[in-house]
């Protein structure tokens, strides 16, 4: 009897081994994960059928779950040895002189890492340093020109002392922001 059922699962190694060989050889998608299962369901059909034929009783339940997780198994193993990208397959077609050739191309699966692209705000220039008190000069001296010109050319009322201080002011900032957009490289 221990004969017997020796018999059948060797025939059945066999037979599974062939199927699953040619199923995973074939130009189909996912061809390893289907003969994965159709071999453990070969395994199973063929013990069973051999059990009864050669009225030898085995355990169905250990058959039945060590087929599925010698299938469990063998779909680990494709993962780790077999992982391609079907969605990207090509069919492709090349000729020479003497043979046509039909190339069926599947790519395997990378995990790229994603570019990152930083984008800074706030970067930190090199500025030149303004005298302010040589700025103030220059914009006290164009205020002098300026009401000068006017004085020539028509009376000016006299403004309060507070009034003038502003339009000295205003020219110094105007000439501290001239200054800063020519050393500034984003500005041009």
């Amino acid at each position: 009897m221990q004969n017997r059922s020796s018999r059948i699962k060797n025939f059945a190694f066999i037979i599974c081994t062939l199927v699953v060989y040619t199923l995973r050889k074939q130009a189909i998608a996912h061809a390893w994960t289907i003969a994965v299962i159709t071999g453990a369901v070969v395994n199973i059909v063929v013990v069973a059928i051999g059990d009864v034929a050669m009225g030898v009783h085995a355990s169905y339940g250990s058959l039945i779950f060590g087929s599925i997780g010698a299938a469990v198994i063998g779909v680990i193993l494709e993962l780790f040895f077999f992982s391609v990208d079907y969605s990207r397959s090509e069919n492709l077609q090349y000729e020479d002189d003497e043979y046509y050739y039909y190339v069926k191309a599947v790519p395997k699966i990378v995990v790229s890492t994603p570019e990152k692209t930083v984008k800074r705000i706030n970067e930190r220039q090199e500025t030149e340093i303004m005298d302010t008190a040589e700025v103030r000069k220059k914009a006290k001296k164009q205020a002098q020109e300026k009401a000068r010109q006017n004085e020539q050319g028509q009376k000016m009322k006299k403004r309060p002392a507070s009034k003038r201080r502003n339009v000295m002011d205003a020219d110094v900032d105007q000439e501290l922001l001239r200054r800063s957009f020519e050393n500034d490289p984003d500005m041009r």
